[in-house]
Order: structure tokens, then sequence, then C-alpha cells
């Protein structure tokens, strides 16, 4: 069913992000580059989530870089974070305190939900 009225202030934001339905008609739209900068683990995602989701434009194509780079931010600060002992260490003054990199892990995990979550990328655990 056809929208009436005006779209949202978030819907046109979206729909410049990832770009309209496609055409059946239409010739297959270029997939966005492959970034340079991304790891081997990070490139497997990269073109597995482009197979899945071939409507990314290359606007989603920059944001589905900056999940898959924040995806490898928070999992540099897990291997950090485990190998000094977990998230309490003890401080200067002998109380347990959080780890530094801790919040650095939760924020970058939350980027790349809301991410995945703004391109309409269904996101799940691999084993």
């Amino acid at each position: 069913m056809l929208q009436r009225g005006r779209k949202s202030r978030s819907s046109r934001e979206f729909l410049a992000l990832v770009g309209r339905t496609p055409d059946p008609k239409a010739p297959a739209p270029h997939m966005p580059e492959l970034p340079s900068d991304l790891g081997e683990a990070e490139r497997k995602t990269w073109y597995a989530i482009l197979h899945e989701n071939p409507h990314l434009n290359y606007g989603g194509g920059i944001l589905l870089e900056l999940a898959i780079n924040a995806i490898a931010r928070a999992q540099q600060c897990s291997k950090i974070i485990a190998k000094d002992g977990g998230p309490l260490i003890i401080g200067d003054d002998h109380k347990p305190c959080r780890h530094p990199l801790t919040g650095i892990e939760v924020q970058n995990r939350k980027l790349a939900r809301e991410v995945f979550k703004l391109l309409r990328i269904e996101v799940r655990e691999v084993d």
C-alpha cells in the first residue's frame, strides 16, 4: 500500500542510505567496493553481508564498513581485557576497578548493533 502524505525524516534518511526497493527488470546494482583496510576475517564478513543484502548502495556500504570496523575494535578490546584478567582490575589504590577498555568495547558493540539495525540487516551469532 502506498503511503499518503509526508514521509518521516527517519524514513527519508533510511531511503537515502539503502536506496529504494529494486525493480526486478532493472540491471543489478553495483556493489560497494571493498575497503582496503579490512583484515581477512572482516573481508569474509563484508562479502557475506553484501551477498545476503544486495539492496545496499554506496552509503550503505560506508555504514557497513563502519559497523565491521566497530566489531573488530570490540573484539580487540575483549582480547586485551581477557589477557589482563577480566573486566575488573586492581587499581593503584589496591581496590578493584573497571578495566579502561570495557567501556570502549561496549560502545563499539552498541555502534555496530545500531548500524545493522539502521541498515535492516539481521544480526546473528556465528558458530
